[in-house]
């Protein structure tokens, strides 16, 4: 769903002023009682201190559309989305811990630390909670129960930076007091960073990929039981069906803080990806990642390519590579959400991985594509007046079939049944028969 960084400046309470500089920090030792420097660094009524949700674009979290629905349904007493506190739903006030990361996040007071040999106990003021972090070499559970505080192992990375892992908190919880949410996946990690013997700093990364694959989730077309999911974070896992949790996902690729995979493609584990981030004006952007020809990489995409959300790729069965591509672009190519210059054509292809591209869109006519599929050497595509096919790469196209509405057609689908599948807006799922694959005219020879 996101991944962003918090930073909590702390000092030893109680605070003694003076103006002798502070005695050198202790080796390996965060011990004590300790506060923010500022109350309100603590309290962070609208979220954490340098990512609050105030509505600037810069502190938007690049949430999946899952995550956003979530987001929708929390009613805070604070943020951009407050309302009044008759209407409002937070958990915490039916008598629900905080939970973690929200006890760092809101209300941080002085909070004691207790240091033994296998463990760190922090003791917090607010709410009178306590959290154990285990020091005894145990790595995190890969499968944990959710809890109101996760798990949490801490390790010294070194005689000063104190690093702890989080993991398996409780979905239910709220990441902050703006009402951000979180999955059960959010993977949190601190370090706490004694500067001196007075003075230390919290930095907060805060990682949640939140696959529910609302995001995009594909399986491979020529290893089926390889599937790959986008978020920020490209997925992939070997088992197909099988899987049994979540630890068997690989993360493959960072397509880029802020930046949400809005459609992808596997052949043989060769990956391609297209993302959008920020996905609505200002600011508009998109791009491309891929493995072709080897290692994960971005695409630097030429000026003419339409700057338009992506929401189809595919990827030629006729090249073992891997390398030769198409592109579907959504939106109108002249008036679109940023008006006139968002690029002209719906269809664009790439032989050499990306390298150049072409505009295959022929005679479309100027309507956003949703889906791209290949069979039998032609082009489907799903588009918002139906499903359209071209038998010649791209140059002519025709309507696929007289009697699919004239509506949205969301995606498409080649089945093992030789029929292709197109899954409209409101008008149901269709099917018809897969066309053959289009007759070369044989060359012919005078008579003598």
């Amino acid at each position: 769903m996101s991944r962003w960084c918090a930073l909590i400046a702390a000092c030893l309470f109680p605070l003694v002023g003076t103006a002798q500089k502070p005695a050198p920090a202790p080796p390996r030792d965060i011990s004590g009682i300790w506060q923010p420097v500022l109350a309100i660094e603590g309290i962070q009524p609208s979220g954490a201190l340098n990512m609050p949700a105030d509505g600037k674009p810069e502190h938007e979290l690049p949430y999946t559309a899952a995550g956003l629905e979530a987001f929708k349904k929390h009613r805070p007493s604070n943020g951009p989305t407050e309302v009044a506190a008759a209407d409002e739903n937070d958990p915490a006030h039916v008598c629900d811990p905080q939970g973690f990361p929200r006890e760092n996040l809101f209300e941080l007071r002085a909070t004691q630390f207790i240091q033994t040999q296998f463990q760190v106990v922090m003791l917090y003021t607010y709410d009178r909670v306590y959290r154990v972090i285990w020091t005894d070499g145990r790595q995190l559970s890969k499968d944990p129960d959710p809890r109101w505080f996760g798990y949490s192992v801490g390790r010294w990375k070194d005689d000063n930076t104190f690093v702890v892992e989080t993991n398996g908190t409780d979905e239910r919880t709220w990441m902050d007091n703006a009402g951000r949410p979180h999955s059960e996946d959010l993977r949190v990690e601190e370090q706490f960073h004694r500067v001196d013997h007075d003075n230390m700093e919290l930095t907060m990364i805060i990682d949640d990929p939140f696959p529910r694959f609302i995001a995009p989730f594909e399986p491979d077309t020529v290893k089926p039981e390889h599937w790959v999911a986008g978020g920020q974070f490209v997925w992939s896992n070997t088992k197909g069906f099988a899987i049994q949790t979540g630890a068997d996902w690989t993360a493959l690729f960072d397509n880029g803080a802020g930046h949400s995979t809005t459609v992808l493609a596997s052949q043989n584990d060769v990956v391609w990806t297209a993302w959008c981030g920020p996905c609505n004006v200002p600011g508009f952007a998109r791009g491309i990642s891929t493995n072709a020809g080897g290692a994960w990489h971005q695409l630097t995409l030429p000026p003419n390519l339409p700057s338009r959300y992506i929401s189809g790729l595919a990827i030629d069965p006729g090249d073992a590579t891997g390398r030769t591509a198409y592109v579907g672009f959504n939106g109108f190519s002249r008036v679109w959400i940023e008006g006139p210059g968002a690029g002209l054509g719906h269809l664009w292809k790439t032989t050499d991985g990306g390298g150049t591209w072409a505009d295959v869109s022929g005679n479309l006519p100027d309507v956003p594509v949703n889906d791209v599929i290949l069979a039998n050497g032609r082009i489907y595509l799903a588009t918002d007046l139906g499903v359209v096919t071209s038998s010649d790469g791209g140059a002519t196209w025709s309507r696929l079939g007289p009697n699919l509405p004239y509506t949205a057609t969301l995606d498409i689908l080649r089945g093992p049944d030789g029929r292709i599948y197109a899954a409209t807006h409101g008008r149901g799922i269709w099917a018809i028969a897969e066309l053959a694959a289009p007759v070369s005219p044989r060359p012919t020879k005078k008579a003598p």
